[in-house]
């Protein structure tokens, strides 16, 4: 199940009556789904462990109301970052877990992989933790890349872009996303958006741990000097190369997709 919400407007919910309201979250997300739109979704977490999800699309005047228990998984029962929920829809039983960052959540559907939501209002989802000082830690560091290859041949006589972002996130995580565009079609085997990766910082470079991903097999290395990536033929067959910016990166490859599709 992959849902989300939007609504500064306050429902009652079922359970609304029966117990107090521990923490709401709101979220949204850019993704555009089937037959939805892009949505927004809120948790509604309540002390008899029961939880309401709203889930809203644009294009319906109703949210679809999910309504199971929730368990705190967190290492600390004073804190809530780590929820586990059970609920059932449509007779099939789901198990999801959510992470809640200060910044962020993530939402692993089912036992599917993360996914990366931003926070609607971000004054009711602050972390009771203190964050580390880490010198190693990138947190609020935004790259773009991109990379072609125009500068040599091949043997496939394929042009080739790449755009890769990074959004380095709390708890050296960081949220990777992949554009590849063979002569001007997106390569879809290849593309991927708002994966949820680990890091490392080291004196001359930086390892992304992409291998855990199926389709990549193997992690990313950023030059610390350059600012160039290294893996091994696809991706990163052009080198693409970095630049800091003080925005979302995955929004300017979409602007750059958006407008090379109307080219076509």
């Amino acid at each position: 199940m992959k849902k989300i919400l939007i609504s500064l407007i306050l429902f009652l919910s079922p359970n609304v009556n029966s117990s107090e309201i521990v923490k709401e979250v709101s979220f949204t997300t850019d993704t555009n789904f089937s037959n939805c739109g892009i949505a927004t979704g809120k948790y509604i977490f309540y002390s008899d462990s029961d939880f309401d999800l709203f889930w809203y699309c644009p294009a319906s005047p109703e949210p679809n109301i999910y309504t199971g228990t929730w368990k705190n998984l967190s290492e600390n029962s004073n804190l809530f970052h780590h929820i586990l929920t059970d609920y059932t829809y449509d007779g099939i039983k789901y198990q999801d877990t959510i992470n809640l960052q200060t910044d962020f959540l993530t939402i692993s559907w089912n036992g599917g992989s993360e996914n990366y939501y931003k926070y609607i209002d971000l004054s009711k989802n602050e972390i009771t933790e203190n964050s580390k000082n880490d010198p190693k830690d990138l947190n609020g560091t935004n790259l773009f890349c991109y990379g072609d290859n125009t500068a040599y041949s091949d043997n496939t006589n394929t042009f080739v872009q790449e755009y890769v972002a990074f959004t380095f996130i709390d708890n050296l995580k960081v949220v990777y996303s992949y554009l590849l565009i063979e002569d001007k079609i997106k390569n879809s085997n290849w593309t991927r958006y708002n994966l949820i990766f680990d890091y490392e910082v080291f004196d001359e470079e930086i390892i992304v741990y992409t291998g855990i991903e199926a389709r990549f097999h193997f992690d990313t290395t950023i030059d610390r000097y350059d600012l160039k990536l290294y893996g091994h033929y696809n991706p990163y067959e052009s080198a693409p190369e970095c630049k800091t910016v003080n925005y979302d990166p995955l929004e300017e490859i979409k602007e750059v997709y958006k407008e090379r599709e109307k080219k076509l």
